[in-house]
């Protein structure tokens, strides 16, 4: 038995800054996600930001440090005690709400948003009928210029085929190809991979433009940590290549996530 999403996230919520947040791993993805993400948010705008698992508040916070109005989300409700406890050390103005995207409606936003925004694979947690129909509530979420800005798990990692190919373990080097349940934190999560063109289609969405990068093509999963702590003159290297090599749209269904931004016609 799996268990509830919220009881998983929630058994997942107190390693979860240890585990990835502040790993070595944790902090050179979420830089590389910045990188792309900051075009969106440095802006002397004041940007209405609908965040999507929020998780425990690190981008919460750093959005909000650029001056915009942020509502921070997540289904667990530990998630969003810690996240709420590193506000108050802050002093950022951010708003929360339980919401399980599942069962998300436009219908409960008092207002509509500049920017969704949602990281670190969050929305892997939903079937392909549930993505369709969140595409469905983000249309009436957004602004008629809105953006949507996601990253996701594609369903091939070239660290993780090459890893387990080289252990002789078939079926886990194509692992992604289907639905599995995923070990967070020690709690097992059921996760689906999309490549962009699989989102795209699935989200219906009417936009006018989209980027693709990739997140996560030289810097290896996060459960390979204990690889970057013993090898950190490679792993420096890698964060390089990864900084430097790693900016094209076709790399991005083979790193270990990718960053994909539409803007609403």
């Amino acid at each position: 038995m799996q268990g509830s999403t919220n009881d998983n996230f929630n058994n997942a919520a107190e390693a979860y800054d240890k585990e990835f947040t502040f790993s070595h791993v944790g902090i050179a993805q979420r830089e590389k996600v910045w990188s792309y993400f900051d075009h969106v948010i440095k802006t002397n705008q004041s940007l209405d930001v609908l965040e999507l698992n929020c998780g425990t508040g690190e981008d919460a916070i750093r959005i909000a440090k650029h001056g915009h109005k942020i509502l921070a989300t997540d289904i667990s409700t530990r998630m969003l005690d810690i996240a709420k406890s590193k506000v108050k050390r802050t002093n950022s103005n951010i708003l929360f709400d339980l919401v399980d995207l599942r069962t998300v409606s436009a219908g409960s936003f008092k207002s509509k948003f500049d920017v969704v925004f949602s990281n670190f694979g969050g929305l892997n947690c939903l079937s392909p009928q549930e993505m369709e129909r969140l595409g469905n509530e983000i249309n009436l979420l957004l602004k008629p210029t809105g953006k949507l800005v996601m990253i996701i798990m594609p369903k091939n990692c070239v660290w993780e085929t090459g890893l387990f190919l080289r252990r002789l373990r078939f079926k886990q080097a194509f692992r992604r190809r289907s639905a599995q349940f995923v070990n967070v934190s020690g709690s097992e999560v059921k996760t689906w991979y999309y490549n962009p063109k699989d989102l795209v289609k699935l989200l219906g969405l009417n936009v006018k433009s989209k980027m693709v990068k990739p997140v996560g093509l030289f810097i290896p999963p996060s459960y390979l940590e204990s690889f970057a702590i013993r090898h950190q003159k490679l792993f420096s290297v890698l964060k390089w290549l990864e900084r430097n090599i790693a900016s094209f749209g076709w790399q991005a269904p083979f790193s270990d996530h990718y960053y994909i931004e539409f803007a609403k016609s």
